[in-house]
């Protein structure tokens, strides 16, 4: 007897009918779903967004010290420790020992015990938004296991501000608005980098920026000079 083939006979046409109907309707259904998929994405994060918007940086007032000097010889990185010690509007000053108060917080604490692939020293303190009046900056040398001196710190302030029109506390990109090389000759030595004034919309003063060695956050000022604590290592000509 003849085999009978697949094709011929009503049941055998139907039930082919069936299954392409059925992949007909789920391949419609794939393709509506990724559709979906595809326009949910773009009203999440719609391209002008891509375009425009940056990381946030970790604070509004940003507040950084950096030193990264060689010693000359050992060539290898100073072993120093320089602390960042920060005042913000009416607060108590921040730093290693005192960490957050109600408007900053003292982030990165640099020790100096540094990798030689990471050759740079740094810290950083930043503001919970961005409070108007008075701030102050000073740093610190708490220890140098070098014994190489002086060591120079760059102080920079940035400020940033939430972008018009952003949600969800997005900030544009940070910029400097003060830089200061400061330099420590000695252990122990505390000095102010500088005060600066916050306006109420947020921007510098420029008027109103100035250094004071009578203003010490760390510790009190000497009461015989009325200045911060100058160290007690002699200076020495040793250069990094």
């Amino acid at each position: 007897m003849a085999r009978k083939s697949r094709w011929q006979g009503g049941e055998s046409v139907a039930q082919r009918a069936q299954a392409v109907t059925f992949n007909d309707a789920l391949f419609n259904m794939i393709v509506g779903m990724v559709l979906l998929i595809a326009l949910f994405m773009l009203m999440l994060n719609p391209k002008g967004a891509q375009s425009t918007n940056v990381a946030a940086p970790p604070g509004n007032i940003i507040i950084e010290a950096y030193w990264n000097q060689i010693d000359s010889r050992t060539k290898k990185p100073v072993d120093t420790d320089v602390d960042l010690w920060v005042k913000c509007v009416n607060d108590q000053p921040v730093g290693y020992s005192n960490k957050g108060t109600a408007l900053c917080n003292y982030l990165r604490d640099d020790l100096g015990n540094r990798s030689p692939d990471d050759p740079v020293n740094y810290e950083l303190t930043t503001s919970r938004g961005i409070a108007h009046g008075q701030y102050c900056v000073n740093v610190h040398l708490y220890s140098n296991r070098s014994n190489v001196y002086p060591i120079t710190v760059k102080v920079t302030v940035k400020i940033a501000k939430s972008a018009p029109g952003a949600s969800g506390g997005d900030k544009v990109a940070s910029t400097p608005v003060l830089v200061s090389d400061v330099v420590l000759k000695r252990t122990g030595q505390e000095l102010n980098v500088f005060c600066f004034t916050i306006n109420e919309g947020g921007a510098l003063v420029a008027s109103q920026t100035f250094t004071s060695q009578g203003i010490c956050l760390r510790s009190p000022a000497n009461a015989a000079t009325g200045k911060c604590d100058e160290g007690t290592a002699p200076f020495s000509q040793q250069q990094p």
